[in-house]
């Protein structure tokens, strides 16, 4: 009987082949508190090439970029200025940002909560100009207020529970962050998270601040033969940090992932009856370098609470957070998808778990993987 460890080596590189992926790196941690047999177990995988072209292999330590996983950590920076009565997750958009506008009045309803839930009918980003980014410290303020955000009509009226995934709300909700903290969105997040939990090999900055850290991916695609080719840009533009620039590596996100798994723990009642151990304080309050908690349980609880279905998935969203059930357990997570790359972020509370798939390759199938993992660990 092969261990846990095998198995999942096995797969990655099975899903590697199978795939014709350029590179694969996955992460899996189970805490010694879990229910399942397999508790304590931590390892990460990497098989394939972090540059294909020149044949460098990837490497457990590599970073990579993870897009929209950094929605997550916008939405923590939300709450942790929530929990300081800075910011409430029900105040309009404009009480931050008093100087958006859009061409449809009805921009004045939009509210934190409908743009962390995606369902203030803002559209979604057309072109990220990945080909010409902007890299100053004034690119975000100046995209949230562009005549191409000035000139948008929702899709319909803010609050109604419809879902449509918006990069450019959360791009505005950066931009309303940086008016609120007087720092760069970039800032916030070193200032925040970064420093308190040790992420010391991550950050918003990709790839300006590449050099001297870990080797960075490079991203992929298929030409019209099907063959590997390295992209000639990055999907890095400084104007739309808040909804994709985030650059980590496997150890790092897992402190990340332990930090919201003792949260959940410790604010959700269902978690907390599969849970054998609490954290004898408020959630994340070791995040707060500033004031006495950062998160509070009430708060973290209402970011993993349903806020509206997600179509023809069968998951739903609350406040940043997508919500999938699978083998009768509750997850949580993000997934992400820039030109070049994949990633796929989910934790179970319940089960002291979490696991991390990261491809760079357009179109890997990342959450398929993550999801088998899963079974693996789980014991199907």
């Amino acid at each position: 009987m092969k261990t846990v460890r095998e198995q999942i080596g096995d797969y990655v590189e099975q899903a590697a082949f199978n795939f014709d992926l350029a590179g694969l790196l996955c992460g899996v941690r189970v805490r010694e508190d879990s229910p399942l047999e397999c508790a304590g177990f931590d390892a990460e995988f990497a098989c394939g090439y972090a540059d294909f072209e020149h044949k460098i292999p990837f490497g457990t330590g590599d970073a990579t970029h993870f897009a929209s996983v950094s929605k997550l950590f916008v939405t923590a920076a939300v709450l942790r200025l929530a929990a300081g009565r800075r910011m409430d997750v029900n105040d309009r958009l404009t009480a931050y940002l008093p100087d958006f506008r859009m061409a449809d009045e009805r921009y004045r309803d939009i509210t934190l909560r409908h743009i962390l839930s995606h369902t203030s009918g803002i559209p979604d980003i057309e072109d990220y100009h990945w080909r010409d980014p902007e890299t100053d410290g004034g690119a975000l303020y100046r995209y949230a207020h562009s005549d191409e955000v000035r000139s948008l009509r929702l899709l319909w009226e803010p609050g109604t529970g419809r879902f449509k995934y918006s990069n450019i709300a959360f791009d505005v909700l950066g931009a309303a962050l940086e008016t609120v903290t007087g720092r760069s969105f970039e800032r916030i997040m070193a200032d925040f998270f970064f420093r308190p939990l040790g992420m010391a090999n991550s950050t918003f900055l990709t790839p300006l601040r590449a050099r001297g850290g870990p080797r960075l991916a490079k991203p992929h695609y298929k030409d019209a033969g099907n063959h590997l080719r390295v992209q000639d840009y990055f999907p890095y533009n400084r104007a739309h940090a808040p909804s994709s620039t985030l650059s980590s590596t496997l150890s790092d996100i897992k402190k990340w992932g332990d930090a919201w798994i003792d949260a959940a723990q410790s604010a959700l009642p269902a978690q907390r009856e599969h849970s054998a151990a609490l954290p004898p304080q408020d959630a994340l309050s070791r995040f707060d370098a500033e004031s006495a908690a950062l998160l509070h349980r009430e708060l973290v609880a209402e970011a993993l609470t349903p806020c509206a279905d997600i179509p023809n998935s069968g998951e739903k969203i609350g406040l940043g957070w997508f919500i999938r059930k699978q083998n009768g357990r509750t997850l949580y997570g993000h997934e992400g998808a820039d030109d070049g790359f994949r990633s796929s972020f989910w934790i179970c509370p319940e089960l002291g778990m979490q696991i991390t798939v990261l491809a760079n390759l357009d179109r890997a199938p990342v959450k398929k993987i993550g999801k088998r993992i899963f079974e693996i660990l789980a014991g199907n």
